[in-house]
């Protein structure tokens, strides 16, 4: 039974461990995370481009009806 339990429990942290080996290496090495940064943020600008032509046009189609 102690055998199983160990086994069990080393199943659960495993993740955990996996885990925090990847924020490790993450952490260890800014300038991959400054790349993610970039690819983040090359990603999410042309939503807010969108966001703001679209709602220009709804002023001025509001204001010409």
């Amino acid at each position: 039974m102690v055998r199983g339990f160990k086994s069990g429990v080393q199943a659960a942290i495993e993740p955990w461990l996996e885990l925090n080996m990847l924020l490790n290496a993450l952490l260890n090495h800014p300038s991959d995370i400054r790349d993610i940064s970039e690819a983040i943020h090359d990603a999410v600008a042309p939503v807010f481009l969108l966001t703001g032509i679209g709602s220009i046009l709804g002023v001025l189609v509001n204001r010409l009806g």
